[in-house]
């Protein structure tokens, strides 16, 4: 597979913004003096390439690209900066109107709601705090009544107890770190409500009904000996992890195989794939299709609760499928780019994000080596190449099918471990490569259990639930076995490892020097397809042996 470039006008745009941002918390803070000097060194460009001549050709690109640097780095001071006056303070109670962003148990009758939300009104010596983003944590008898839904949009009104997260506290706590580089620099905590929240109307109380009725559809038909597995279902399908048991998450987390309880690009891609087969199905125009697509997928991620993970997966689906729109043909590179530089526009803190990095790198990495790799190994492997397919026996296309798909299977998995495992070092302590293996059984098998809980729920809102349910008993029993492999797979020695690096920039640095390998190779086209594809795994290898520290982990 040839290097296939962005072809976008704003591609260039997501190195200096990121670099803008990197650079953010090191300047001082002045973001109108930034925005000016980038303003300057822009207007600059412009000049010197209306100068023309060698040099304006040579100078133009890169003040262009320092000017974007200045600018993304004034956006970021002045998306994240804390009201100045609050540095120091001590807690306070607070009268606030929220609007909530984002909730970590959504839904209802799951427990005291916690989750980010957004300042909308306050008393007048708070007037400004108006605006913020804070993290909400309500008291236990705050939890939604029956019947009572909370989801993204619900307002609120509530007292209780505000306090700004510090840098210094934030350095001795990785929760109260997560929440900052989330953007959000108050704790809003011990909430109690003034008044119960009406309904959420518009779309998202739309969705978060339809939320509360597939969980029904999808436990539908269990018992009590099958309510772990029903949990494992709701978690896969849905996002909600909170449904997982400590010793479930652990054993997934210690796998590499977490992922799958992630609403990202598996359960986006197997929706959008399904959709486009059946939309081709009905030959619908090509604009049609994607726009009822597109329309179909944003439901299903308003149900999951749109968690960051889910928008950026549906982001890539809207810019590759959106390319009809602009009479462009659909491109990977291009939609991967475009859909990070919407991301940390509309979200800057996501760069700091452990979820934001893996989904772009492992991203990055099945498009630049996985499918080339995949690609090679189909023509090494291909098996009675030299036999007309007419004159191939049943076994033969068994057999040459099979071997492709295996190939496939393996260099997408080799490509998304090793791109990944940087960051799961440092962000997880976990070094998994024992993955590999795993999850060419465990991808397709979730597939499986994805595509049989959509049935379910399209028998059920045909009102065809007594045969959905056993389509949730097959996802069950494929469950089962999924539980059981995972829990067999951490007792060989050498395939899973407690992990660290000695410096806390290895990890981001072991991942840009590979990133920017696949990039260079992509790139060039090197006709030597074995330095390619080797490349990237020798300096992991290098970075592993210099720079980690391994220790079996053992049960």
């Amino acid at each position: 597979m040839a290097f296939q470039s962005p072809r976008s006008p704003i591609a260039w745009l997501l190195l200096p913004l990121i670099a803008g941002y990197l650079l953010a918390p090191s300047l001082p803070h002045a973001p109108i003096l930034l925005a000016g000097l980038g303003t300057a060194l822009t207007l600059g460009g412009l000049a010197t390439a209306w100068a023309g001549g060698r040099r304006g050709e040579i100078a133009t690109p890169y003040l262009g690209l320092l000017a974007a640097t200045f600018l993304a780095a004034a956006y970021l001071q002045h998306r994240t900066a804390p009201p100045p006056d609050w540095e120091g303070l001590p807690p306070r109670e607070a009268t606030f109107d929220l609007r909530v962003h984002r909730l970590f148990n959504p839904g209802s009758g799951t427990g005291s709601p916690r989750g980010f939300a957004t300042i909308t009104a306050a008393d007048p010596h708070l007037s400004d705090l108006v605006g913020q983003y804070v993290y909400f944590s309500t008291r236990p008898a705050e939890a939604p009544a029956e019947g009572e839904r909370w989801s993204r949009g619900t307002r609120l009104q509530t007292v209780g107890v505000l306090e700004m997260i510090s840098p210094e506290a934030a350095a001795n706590n990785s929760f109260l770190a997560y929440l900052r580089q989330s953007g959000a620099h108050f704790q809003y905590r011990r909430v109690t409500l003034l008044e119960r929240p009406d309904p959420t109307g518009g779309f998202f109380g739309f969705t978060s009904r339809q939320h509360d009725r597939i969980e029904g559809y999808l436990r539908r038909g269990s018992s009590e000996t099958s309510e772990s597995l029903a949990n494992i279902y709701v978690a896969m399908l849905l996002g909600k992890r909170t449904e997982l048991a400590d010793g479930q998450r652990t054993a997934f987390l210690q796998t590499g195989t977490l992922h799958l309880f992630a609403i990202s690009g598996l359960h986006i891609g197997v929706i959008a794939f399904a959709l486009h087969n059946l939309l081709t199905l009905l030959r619908l125009p090509k604009k049609a299709a994607a726009l009822i697509g597109l329309s179909l997928l944003l439901c299903f991620v308003g149900i999951t609760g749109a968690p960051p993970s889910a928008v950026r997966a549906f982001l890539m689906v809207f810019f590759f499928w959106g390319a009809h729109f602009v009479g462009r043909a659909p491109n990977p590179v291009a939609a991967l780019v475009n859909s990070a530089i919407l991301v940390l526009l509309l979200f800057p803190q996501q760069l700091w994000s452990p979820g934001f990095q893996l989904s772009y790198t492992v991203v990055t990495g099945i498009l630049l080596l996985g499918l080339p790799l995949s690609q090679h190994l189909r023509d090494k492997w291909a098996l009675f190449s030299g036999l007309p397919p007419d004159s191939m026996t049943g076994l033969q296309r068994f057999t040459a099918g099979a071997t492709d798909h295996f190939s496939s299977m393996l260099s997408v998995s080799l490509a998304a471990s090793l791109l990944s495992a940087p960051l799961s070092i440092h962000y997880f302590g976990v070094f998994t490569p024992g993955a590999v293996l795993l999850n060419l059984v465990m991808i397709p098998a979730a597939g499986l259990v994805l595509v049989a809980g959509f049935i379910n729920v399209f028998l059920s809102y045909l009102g065809l639930g007594l045969l959905g349910i056993v389509f949730n008993h097959a996802a069950w029993l494929v469950i089962l076995a999924m539980e059981g492999l995972v829990g067999a797979s951490v007792k060989p020695p050498l395939l899973f490892w407690q992990a660290s690096f000695g410096s806390p920039w290895h990890g981001p640095l072991i991942v840009l020097l590979l990133t920017g390998s696949l990039l260079l190779c992509a790139h060039r086209q090197w006709r030597a397809p074995y330095f390619h594809f080797i490349t990237p795994f020798l300096l992991f290898t290098l970075s592993l042996i210099l720079a980690a520290r391994l220790t079996f982990l053992s049960q």
